[in-house]
């Protein structure tokens, strides 16, 4: 990992900075594509070679955002959009997209959804390009479960069969349909 330096100071000359030991000089204060670590910075009044002035800085990596958890409420019923979830991540200025990175939002309740995989992507505003993903499935409820009982018609011009449906216990009304 890289990161780019600005060195903030203010002289009655021209400064000269150098974060390689005095290797090199510069006259601008931005250093860019700087390894992480640490460094010294000398800075010193142009042409003046013996005062300068040394101060210690790092170069850190940056925390990454990382997806913890999501609590899911799944579509409640056949066709309705009425599934959500909730992410919890950690990290600095997070913003949230569920549709490829076109819209972003810092909210990170989602609802009204139907029922399908959803790829989440999650971004820190402070880190550019980075951006985590983690797929959220949101189900639709099981089919319906019924055993059927049937008896033939008497014979073949008779409307005497029948058909009976006996829905698996513990589930909602059914409705019936033979048409």
């Amino acid at each position: 990992k890289t990161g780019d330096v600005t060195i903030n100071a203010t002289a009655k000359s021209s400064i000269q900075y150098s974060i390689d030991n005095g290797s090199t000089w510069s006259l601008s204060p931005v250093f860019e594509d700087v390894p992480e670590g640490s460094y010294e910075i000398w800075l010193r009044i142009e042409g003046q070679v013996d005062c300068v002035l040394k101060e210690m800085f790092e170069v850190g990596a940056l925390d990454l955002p990382v997806f913890e958890i999501v609590f899911v409420e799944d579509v409640s019923d056949c066709g309705l959009s009425d599934g959500e979830f909730i992410l919890l991540a950690t990290g600095h200025a997070l913003s949230y997209s569920i549709n490829g990175g076109v819209d972003w939002t810092f909210d990170n309740l989602f609802n009204g959804l139907s029922a399908g995989t959803y790829t989440v992507m999650i971004r820190d505003l402070n880190i550019d390009d980075c951006v985590i993903e983690e797929e959220v499935v949101i189900a639709a409820p099981g089919l319906p479960e019924a055993n059927g009982v049937g008896t033939d018609p008497s014979s073949c011009m008779s409307m005497d069969g029948s058909i009976l449906m006996l829905p698996v216990t513990g589930q909602a009304t059914l409705e019936y349909s033979i048409d």
